[in-house]
């Protein structure tokens, strides 16, 4: 059985089984086999991708773009640096909240972002938007995990019980896909026009 969902003008599917994906969970390029729960993604502008929430074997969980069906060529991006890395905070999930933004590039890169932009980008409160599916606390980093680094404590983030797959693919398409429909960074979003 598929969920759909809605975040902002995308929609998601949900699958409702998760399958086996290989691929590499860290930089060294090591190929092993994870548990992929996937999700297919559909925008207004004709994007089209599938995204998976996977669980590695050697323990990482990230969120990748693993297909590529259809879109501007700017979605392309998400290929190259749209993957989310969630962390293991006891048994929950933490996931930092960086937007594809353009700046100073002719290419949107991940940046910190505040809860008004997100909100903007979603059209309404994007901390109730996350907490309706399925995240148990948002916030700062540092809020969120006592352990968090320098660099990402003022990130914003989410928390999320482990295998929260809506929570977690509502974040991605929150920070990598409705930032890049409507050119975050480069002009106003057209949700707040």
């Amino acid at each position: 059985m598929l969920r759909d969902l809605e975040i902002g003008p995308v929609r998601i599917r949900l699958a409702s089984l998760p399958s086996p994906l290989t691929g590499s969970a860290r930089r060294d390029g090591n190929d092993e086999v994870g548990l992929a729960h996937t999700a297919t993604l559909t925008a207004p502008d004709g994007f089209e991708g599938t995204v998976a929430v996977v669980e590695w074997e050697s323990g990482p969980v990230d969120v990748r773009l693993v297909d590529f069906a259809k879109g501007a060529d700017a979605y392309r991006r998400l290929e190259r640096a749209g993957t989310m890395s969630i962390e293991h905070i006891g048994e929950s999930w933490l996931g930092l909240l960086r937007a594809l933004k353009y700046v100073g590039r002719d290419y949107p890169t991940l940046n910190q972002v505040t809860w008004e932009e997100l909100d903007n980008l979603t059209g309404e409160s994007a901390q109730a938007l996350l907490i309706s599916r399925g995240a148990t606390s948002v916030g700062q980093a540092s809020d969120l995990n006592p352990n968090a680094s320098a660099r990402h404590a003022n990130t914003l983030a989410f928390t999320a019980p482990r295998g929260g797959i809506e929570a977690v693919v509502a974040a991605y398409a929150i920070t990598r896909v409705l930032p890049i429909m409507y050119n975050f960074g480069l002009s106003t979003p057209e949700a707040i026009v």
